[in-house]
């Protein structure tokens, strides 16, 4: 399968698709694997908000998918 293709059947680009064959051909099958990543770490949820943003997830996909629109649903604030 051309890399063209791998690119539409995962939905990702073609360039992505070429930076994980060097990766493969340089360091295996170990290479393709999740690299940590440099930066700020992701913020996580103050604990027992979990559910509450779940619920919250659940109420604002239903209302957009309804009114025809997707979209990413933001992470809700701590404050």
């Amino acid at each position: 399968m051309s890399q063209s293709e791998v690119a539409r059947r995962l939905e990702v680009t073609q360039g992505a698709v070429s930076q994980w064959v060097v990766r493969a051909r340089q360091g295996g099958e170990a290479a393709l694997k999740t690299q940590p990543r440099s930066g700020r770490p992701p913020a996580e949820l103050v604990p027992g908000c979990w559910r509450h943003w779940k619920r919250w997830a659940r109420k604002a996909s239903a209302t957009r998918i309804s009114a025809g629109r997707r979209s990413a649903l933001p992470m809700p604030s701590r404050a």
